[in-house]
């Protein structure tokens, strides 16, 4: 059948038109249905229509007639399109107002900070002998103390040892050196260490690694021959053939394997008046205690006189 506003063709039983929407009357209303005046060709004899051959699994397809341009512009129209809501430039008003007032209260705030701070350093004080005596008070206890020693700056610890007359103020400094001004002792510490204090000696520690710094003086006048003769003695060194031991003028080395898993190496400064011992115990086989060693042993220094080794 036919849609009787466009012309074309639907198939039976619609309700509406599938181009242009209009209704379709009721198959039984015969008298509205609009039949097309389609000019027909020929007339074929029956057995020749009947004869003509169909391609076997093709189907016969309806064609529909292109009705587009005789759809009905009222028949259109029965569709409504949404129209999206278009945003007025009144509604970003109030966001750009509001945009403008906080970039001008910024402003107003920084220029108020940079207008003290410039005020603040172009303002030179006011003499302190000009000034109330409240304000001078004041001047006084908000200034920083410019007189202090620089000797606070570098130094980062004092350590004493040893008891009565017989003491020596170690100074653990920022830049990590080691001094003892009562005895001329400097010594740079090795970065790790922790110095603390036993008895009448200045210990740098780290893990089972110990150097120890002690002084005292040579109130009976000890040579240099008599410290090494005592320190040999006294470290089981005289009868281990292992053991080193060694002089020079005005100090003497002895190291030893204690035969208990550590090591020893001391070295001591001899003078007239005083005798400074600088000792590394380390675990036995060590490379960090060998290179301990040789990184502080040339950094220890003790000023005065030494005392000559007789038989060197």
């Amino acid at each position: 059948m036919f849609c009787t506003n466009c012309g074309a063709r639907i198939e039976d039983g619609s309700r509406f038109c599938t181009e242009c929407g209009a209704p379709v009357l009721a198959e039984g209303s015969a008298d509205r249905t609009v039949r097309m005046d389609v000019a027909k060709p020929a007339a074929r004899p029956a057995a020749a229509r009947s004869a003509r051959p169909v391609p076997q699994g093709v189907q016969p397809v309806a064609v529909t007639p292109h009705a587009g341009k005789f759809r009905s512009a009222k028949a259109a129209a029965t569709i409504p399109t949404p129209t999206p809501a278009l945003r007025r430039p009144q509604d970003r008003l109030p966001v750009a107002v509001a945009i403008v007032v906080a970039v001008l209260i910024i402003g107003i705030i920084v220029f108020a900070l940079v207008a003290a701070q410039v005020s603040s350093q172009g303002t030179a004080p006011a003499p302190a002998g000009d000034a109330p005596v409240a304000q001078q008070t004041q001047q006084v206890a908000d200034s920083p103390a410019t007189n202090a020693s620089p000797s606070v700056d570098t130094q980062k610890d004092t350590y004493t040892t040893g008891s009565g007359s017989e003491t020596a103020t170690f100074k653990v400094n920022a830049d990590r050196s080691v001094t003892c001004d009562e005895y001329g002792i400097s010594l740079q510490m090795p970065a790790g260490y922790t110095p603390s204090v036993s008895q009448d000696s200045l210990h740098l520690t780290k893990g089972s690694i110990d150097v120890s710094i002690s002084a005292h003086a040579n109130a009976n006048g000890i040579s240099l021959d008599d410290a090494y003769a005592s320190l040999t003695s006294s470290s089981g060194a005289n009868g281990d053939p292992s053991a080193y031991a060694t002089k020079g003028d005005g100090w003497c080395v002895v190291s030893r394997d204690r035969g208990d898993g550590t090591t020893f190496y001391t070295m001591e400064y001899v003078t007239a008046d005083k005798i400074c011992s600088l000792t590394f115990d380390y675990p036995t086989g060590t490379s960090e205690g060998d290179g301990l060693i040789e990184q502080v042993q040339p950094t220890f220094k003790v000023t005065g006189d030494p005392i000559r080794a007789t038989g060197h």
